[in-house]
């Protein structure tokens, strides 16, 4: 599977980001979405890119069968803690996950000008970048 699949698949399976994104139990429900965010979505929701994808040469002029990549995932909400503890969630979700090895590279907090594009409600985003390696598929 992808970097991208696997993170999904791991994030839909943590319990704390469940249940903040969720409303239910279906996974229909489960609100993380490639980017960009659609204009109006519910919130909470995640939203996940791969920035780049990194390849390191050995001394045998192979990448080592390891996927590299920095993956932006956007923790959105309509609050400011929202977005804080969806981001926490995450990182925990992302440090923790067993089909990948993934480090926070960093994170910033951001506000949308949501006003402006006519959704009418403040939008704040924490934006978490994540080095991911895994084997190759």
């Amino acid at each position: 599977m992808t970097a991208e699949a696997n993170i999904v698949t791991t994030l839909e399976a943590a319990t704390a980001v469940k249940a903040l994104i969720t409303r239910g139990d279906s996974p229909a429900t489960y609100r993380v979405y490639a980017w960009p965010l659609r204009q109006n979505e519910t919130l909470p929701a995640i939203t996940y890119f791969r920035l780049t994808t990194l390849r390191s040469i050995s001394v045998a002029n192979t990448d080592g069968g390891l996927d590299t990549s920095v993956q932006q995932i956007d923790c959105w909400a309509t609050t400011y803690t929202g977005a804080q503890a969806l981001a926490t969630a995450v990182q925990d979700a992302m440090i923790g996950a067993s089909l990948f090895s993934a480090s926070l590279e960093d994170q910033q907090v951001l506000t949308e000008d949501d006003l402006r594009e006519g959704r009418n409600r403040p939008t704040y985003r924490v934006s978490c970048d994540f080095i991911v390696q895994q084997q190759d598929s």
